[in-house]
Order: structure tokens, then C-alpha cells, then sequence
């Protein structure tokens, strides 16, 4: 069984509502599409989990747990459905910059290959989260590029967001990311 992770609030609450906590378990019908109230969810891995949760209306107050549980739908390697999902043991969140967000979001672009009317969503979102960045806002910015992972990965299979995670935290970007056109 893989390894899964779950973000929760300060109160160790999801979304929905669930109350997690050391061996909390929880179980959901499954059916439906993957952001369906069919699911529980979790990340495949805690950088996927840290650079996506920041659009999450609790992202200030995050905790960050290791899970287990029984996958039913898998969707573009950011999240799991799950129709079982038990809380192990909370784990420090891995520690990254706004700039290593806007980066991961930029290579995601990259792999992904937007075009047309889409670029030019992605180029004014990517333009909006480095002006967050630079203007002191920075969880502005991670969460623009957690909305441009999420909008470039719709409809597509794991296009390596786990190796694209880790190379983007390897960035030592101080501010500016590299550019996703070239």
C-alpha cells in the first residue's frame, strides 16, 4: 500500500468537516468523479501536499499527516480518492519558498505544455503569484501557482509532479522563477 498523506486545519479538521487525529479512520462510499463528495482524499506525497495545499482556505494553520488507506480513483498525481483513509502521525510540513512554489508551478506548465487562450491564463496567473512574491505577499503567490498546477493538470495522466516537486525545491530562486515559454 503507498504511502498517503492528509492535510488538515489547525484543529486537525478537513474540509469536510472530518476530525483527524493519531489513528482517526474514515470511510466514504467512492463513486464519482475525483473531487466528488464520493472521496476521501489524500496527497501521494508530503511536497505534492505542501505545494498544492496552499489554495486550501486553511493553509496558514496546516499540519501535515501520514496516512494509510485504500485508493479508489487516482486522478493526475495530485490527490487519491479513497474510500478508507486512516491518520498515522503528524509530520513536520516540508519547509519551501514562494519562489520554489512559483518554480514547481512554471515546470508543471512546462511538462504540461498549455497552448493558445490557456497560456495566456497561465502566463497572467504565473505574472500575478511573482508580483505577490515580490510585493510582500507571499501566500498570495503560492497559492496563484497552486491554481495554475491545478488548472494545468485537468484531463491529464501523472506527467511526473513527484520529480518536478523535488526540482523545484532544489531551486535557489530568490525571486524570479524560470520562464515557462522558453
Amino acid at each position: 500500500m503507498p504511502q498517503l498523506y492528509k492535510m488538515t486545519d489547525e484543529y486537525n479538521q478537513s474540509g469536510i468537516g472530518c476530525q483527524w487525529g493519531p489513528g482517526a479512520e474514515h470511510t466514504a462510499v467512492g463513486g464519482g468523479e475525483l473531487g466528488g463528495p464520493g472521496w476521501l482524499y489524500a496527497f501521494t506525497h508530503p511536497l505534492i501536499a505542501e505545494f498544492l495545499s496552499s489554495f486550501l482556505p486553511y493553509h496558514e494553520g496546516r499540519r501535515l499527516w501520514e496516512a494509510d488507506g485504500d485508493i479508489g480513483l487516482t486522478g493526475s498525481g495530485i490527490e487519491v480518492g479513497c474510500t478508507r483513509l486512516v491518520t498515522v502521525r503528524r509530520i513536520p510540513l516540508p519547509v519551501t519558498t514562494p519562489a520554489q512554489h512559483v518554480e514547481f508551478a512554471t515546470l508543471v506548465v512546462k511538462a504540461v505544455g498549455a497552448q493558445g487562450i490557456w497560456q495566456d491564463l497561465v502566463d497572467d496567473t504565473l505574472a500575478e503569484a511573482a508580483l505577490y512574491m515580490t510585493g510582500g505577499c507571499p501566500e498570495w503567490a503560492k497559492a496563484a501557482a497552486a491554481e495554475v498546477v491545478g488548472w494545468a493538470v485537468q484531463g491529464t495522466t501523472d506527467v511526473g509532479l513527484v520529480a518536478l516537486a523535488e526540482q523545484a525545491r532544489r531551486c535557489s530562486c530568490a525571486s524570479t522563477p524560470s520562464q515557462h515559454r522558453k
